[in-house]
C-alpha cells in the first residue's frame, strides 16, 4: 500500500540528489513550477537556486553565474 504522503513519480524519474553538474550540487527536489522538474542546488559559491532538471542534465546550468563561473564555461568573450 502506497504511503499518503508519496507523490506519483514518472517513470524515467531520475532522482539526482547528491550529484555534481558543474559548480552545481543537487541537494533536493524543489517544488514545481509550469509542471517542470526542478532540483535545489548550491553553487561552489554558496548560493542556492531551484534549477530545472533538464537544464542540469543536459549542461545549461553549471553554476550560478558568480566569478568562480569562469570556470565552469561562463566566459564567452563575445561582448563589446
Amino acid at each position: 500500500m502506497a504511503e499518503a504522503n508519496s507523490t506519483a513519480r514518472h517513470p524515467k524519474f531520475k532522482d539526482l540528489t547528491g550529484q555534481q553538474f558543474g559548480l552545481w550540487t543537487v541537494l533536493h527536489e524543489a517544488p514545481r513550477r509550469n509542471g517542470k522538474v526542478r532540483w535545489l542546488c548550491r553553487c561552489k559559491c554558496g548560493r542556492e537556486r531551484a534549477v530545472v532538471a533538464t537544464r542540469l542534465i543536459c549542461g545549461r546550468s553549471r553554476c550560478c553565474g558568480c566569478p568562480l563561473g569562469i570556470v565552469c564555461g561562463k566566459k564567452h568573450g563575445l561582448s563589446r
